[in-house]
């Protein structure tokens, strides 16, 4: 099923702008490797994050905030460099 979402949204982003989350059970300090949980190979370029709320809250949220920014610092990238194509081709 993952591979499926990961399919469909792949179309529309690119998996610099995908990101996983595996969330631990608040009495599960295992990892999501130490689980037994493998990804398929088509997500190795995917920033991963393994999470348990209730122990790494800030963690989690210092983690998300900072692939939140690498987003927006994607997105604005891209639109600046369709912008400056734009101009190209009118000039």
């Amino acid at each position: 099923m993952l591979e499926l979402f990961h399919k469909q949204f792949k179309t529309i982003q690119t998996d610099s702008q995908c990101l996983v989350l595996t969330l631990s059970n608040k009495n599960d300090n295992l990892s999501m490797k130490n689980r037994g949980f493998k990804l398929p190979s088509q997500f190795n370029r995917i920033t991963q994050i393994d999470v348990n709320l209730n122990e790494e809250g800030n963690k989690f949220r210092t983690e998300f905030n900072s692939f939140l920014s690498e987003l927006l610092n994607n997105i604005t990238d891209k639109r600046d460099q369709e912008e400056i194509n734009i101009m190209n081709i009118k000039s």
